[in-house]
């Protein structure tokens, strides 16, 4: 019998067996992620330059900066520019500013971080060393033992004071929290063999491209009847209602800002969260110009349309792409522009009473717990009225991924969301690219929409013709079989693919 004990099993990619010619027996081969391979460096535009600062020094001087971005006339520096040439003239001036007052980055090299006392220490102890190995002398040993009691606690302290400094940081800068427990960590976990075409890849740029293949065979192209179908119910009812334009003011900006995290990794652009967050009253201006041009002209700087995916292990097989769902890094100045519009379309629902009572994902103030509260009020009256209750959990299978754009912006357009406003979506919709990164390489790019994309939330809101929506709570009452004919052909026409292993049924 073979065994392999380990305390984390995360370290472990793989198992299996081959024979041998050195015995009878065969030989046991465990695939671990402990290799160790040099990070490399993802290009991206605009990352490398910000990427040399760091934000987070104590020695960070917002106020003098704050007082450099303020002093900018933007709106004569950005007159009669397009929204590119705005964009990268607002990066470029942000990097010079930047540069001025944000330290650099410093690589530390330990060994110049050695206490002198210690230095003093280790120098006896050397010594020491010396002498009894010429002549063994239990006085000298007395001292050497006395020595190293003393740097054991110069450790130990150095240790306490670096913890203590890494848990104080952790309200107002958890990510030096988060490095020091990563560097102190023994396990450096990571992606180990993939198959990739028939065959295990262990190479960063085929990794790369294996994940790449298989995020983009979730995509799904419909055909225009099935588009048609979908649409056929909700074409049905007219609007009366209308909005061409969004009103929007610095103040949304400087709104829409405040709910990043200052910690949020860097997008493609490299564009820190903490930069916004901090300097978000002097920056509101030229996002806002940018913004105004941006809607007015239905222009969206490239490198705003693109994403970096992570793959995360979520459970399986290690060694399937499949089980390492994307999670998706974008630009956070067009989050600002989504938060935005997302905050004034949920108004207009709001105001013109689109949202459905059932409808507890994607909305303010509810979530699962609420719809999980309102289905357990609703199954109790039932069965306090005799009546029997079935409850059919559902999940879908890449629902986001699985999104038709045409369908939501005519589902936007139904509902009196035109103009201007419904260009622009369309265009920040479109032509999005995406790449994998894998221990910094980075794949081909490919198109999609990263899930989670926050204006993707209105195509699984149900007022806007989905019958069935995230977290929604419907009932009907089924007096015969041919009723799930009907689900049968509504989950068809909404080409969503049940995940069968995750889905429950439950009889009260």
């Amino acid at each position: 019998m073979d065994l392999f004990f380990t305390n984390n099993e995360d370290i472990i990619s793989g198992v299996w067996t081959e024979d041998t010619t050195m015995s009878d027996h065969k030989l046991l081969i465990i695939e671990t992620t402990l290799e160790y391979r040099p990070m490399m460096e993802i290009n991206g535009s605009g990352s490398s330059s910000f990427s040399t600062m760091y934000f987070f020094s104590d020695n960070m001087d917002w106020t003098s900066m704050n007082n450099a971005i303020k002093i900018v006339n933007w709106n004569q520096e950005l007159k009669d520019m397009t929204t590119i040439e705005m964009y990268d003239f607002i990066i470029e001036k942000l990097l010079f500013i930047c540069s001025k007052f944000v330290p650099e980055r410093k690589v530390h090299r330990r060994i110049n971080n050695i206490p002198r006392d210690r230095k003093i220490l280790m120098r006896k102890r050397t010594k020491l060393a010396e002498k009894i190995l010429h002549k063994e002398d239990n006085r000298i040993k007395e001292q050497l033992w006395n020595i190293e009691e003393k740097l054991a606690k110069s450790h130990e302290a150095e240790r306490i004071k670096e913890e203590e400094k890494a848990v104080e940081a952790i309200s107002h800068n958890p990510k030096y929290f988060y490095h020091y427990t990563k560097m102190k960590s023994n396990v450096r976990s990571k992606i180990g063999l993939l198959k990739h075409n028939g065959t295990l890849v262990s190479d960063p740029q085929q990794m790369t491209e294996a994940f790449n293949m298989q995020y983009v065979s979730a995509f799904s192209v419909r055909e225009n009847n099935q588009i048609n179908k979908e649409l056929d119910p909700v074409i049905t009812r007219t609007s009366d209602i209308e909005s061409r334009d969004i009103d929007l003011s610095e103040i949304d900006i400087e709104q829409s800002i405040s709910s990043i995290r200052p910690q949020a990794s860097l997008g493609p652009d490299g564009v820190p969260a903490i930069l916004l967050k901090q300097c978000m009253k002097t920056l509101s201006t030229p996002i806002y110009i940018l913004w105004r041009v941006s809607l007015h002209t239905r222009v969206i700087p490239p490198i705003l349309k693109e994403g970096f995916i992570t793959p995360i292990y979520k459970g399986g097989d290690r060694t399937e792409p499949k089980n390492y769902p994307p999670v998706t890094l974008t630009s956070h100045v067009i989050k600002v522009f989504e938060k935005m519009v997302v905050s004034k379309l949920n108004e207009y629902l709001d105001i013109h009473t689109l949202h459905n009572a059932k409808q507890h994902g994607f909305r303010h103030g509810r979530s699962c717990l609420s719809q999980l509260l309102q289905h357990r009020m609703d199954m109790l009256h039932s069965l306090e009225n005799d009546a029997t209750v079935d409850v059919i959990y559902l999940d879908f299978l890449k629902a986001f991924d699985k999104d038709d754009h045409q369908i939501l912006i005519q589902k936007l357009s139904h509902i009196g969301i035109r103009g201007k406003l419904l260009k622009w979506i369309k265009c920040f919709l479109e032509n999005r690219n995406q790449a994998v990164v894998v221990e910094g390489v980075l794949s081909g790019v490919a198109q999609g929409t990263p899930e989670g994309q926050i204006i993707e939330q209105y195509r699984h809101v149900k007022d806007l013709g989905v019958t069935l929506s995230d977290d929604g709570n419907f009932q009907q009452q089924i007096d015969n079989r041919s009723y799930k004919g009907e689900t049968d052909n509504g989950m068809d026409t909404k080409n969503l693919y049940n995940k069968r292993a995750h889905c429950t049924v439950l009889y009260f």
